[in-house]
C-alpha cells in the first residue's frame, strides 16, 4: 500500500508539472528555431506554447473559480437529529453529510440560499461516518468530487454553515493545511478551529475546485496550528452515491 501511495504521489506531482514543462520546451524550441532561421519550427513552438499556456491559464483563472463557486452554492445548512451541520449536493438529488449529523431513514430539510429542500436519509454508515440524503427535488448547483489522496502541506478549504443567534446563518470558508492521514485513512487538517455547523460540510482542494471529503470532527489544540480537523474521503462512499 505504501508503494502504491508513493507512486500515486509521484504521478500527481509529475502531472502538475507536465504542462509547464511542455510550455518551457515549446518556448525553447521556438527560440532555437529562430536562432537558425527555421520559421516553420518557430511557428510550431510558439503555437504549442500559446495553446498549452492558454489552457493552463484558462483552467486556473476560469474553470477552478467556477468549480469553487459551484461548491459554495451546492453547500446547504442541515438541522439533523444531533444538531446543526452542513451537506453538499453531488448531483441527481444526492446530498452527502456526516453520519453523526442525521439518523437513518430520517426526514431532513436542507437550507440553501433562499431555498428549503426536503429529503430522506437513504444511506447511513457509522463506520465510514458518511450519510446520503435523497432530496424530493433537484438543486441547480452541484459539486464535483475528487477521489484522490491529499498531499501533506496542501491547502484545503473547509466550508460550512454557521449560525449566530437567531439568524438563518451564512456559509463560511476557512483555509487549513493537510497534515497526513489517520491510521484508518481519514485526512488530518490543521489550522483554525472550525465552529459548530461545519460538520458534514465539504473539504475542497483549491487547485482543482473539487471536493475531497466531508468534515467529520475538529479537536482543539494548545495552539492554533495544533488544532486538528478530520475529513472523511468521498472515495469511501459506495460508487452508486458518488
Amino acid at each position: 500500500m505504501a508503494s502504491k501511495a508513493l507512486v500515486g504521489l509521484a504521478v500527481r506531482r509529475m502531472t502538475r508539472r507536465w504542462t509547464g514543462t511542455i510550455v518551457i520546451l515549446a518556448g525553447t524550441l521556438g527560440a532555437v528555431a529562430a536562432l537558425f532561421d527555421l520559421a516553420l519550427w518557430v511557428s510550431i513552438g510558439a503555437a504549442v506554447a500559446a495553446v498549452l499556456g492558454g489552457a493552463r491559464a484558462l483552467r486556473m483563472e476560469l474553470l477552478v473559480p467556477v468549480r469553487i463557486a459551484a461548491v459554495e452554492n451546492a453547500t446547504g445548512a442541515l438541522n439533523g437529529a444531533h444538531g446543526a451541520g452542513s451537506a453538499v449536493h453531488l448531483g441527481r438529488r444526492r446530498w452527502v453529510t456526516a453520519a453523526y449529523v442525521v439518523d437513518p431513514d430520517q426526514q431532513v430539510k436542507i437550507r440553501t440560499s433562499g431555498n428549503i429542500i426536503a429529503g430522506y436519509v437513504v444511506y447511513h454508515d457509522t463506520s465510514s461516518n458518511l450519510a446520503v440524503i435523497i432530496a424530493e427535488q433537484d438543486w441547480a448547483w452541484r459539486a464535483s468530487a475528487l477521489a484522490r489522496a491529499v498531499d501533506r502541506g496542501e491547502t484545503i478549504r473547509a466550508m460550512g454553515w454557521v449560525r449566530q443567534g437567531s439568524d438563518e446563518g451564512h456559509l463560511n470558508t476557512l483555509s487549513l493545511a493537510a497534515d497526513g492521514t489517520t491510521n484508518d485513512g481519514k485526512i488530518i487538517l490543521t489550522g483554525p478551529l472550525l465552529p459548530s455547523g461545519f460538520g458534514g460540510g465539504p473539504a475542497v482542494e483549491p487547485g482543482s475546485g473539487r471536493v475531497v471529503g466531508l468534515i467529520y470532527a475538529t479537536v482543539r489544540g494548545e495552539y492554533e496550528h495544533l488544532n486538528q480537523t478530520y475529513v472523511v474521503p468521498l472515495a469511501w462512499l459506495p460508487r452508486d452515491f458518488r
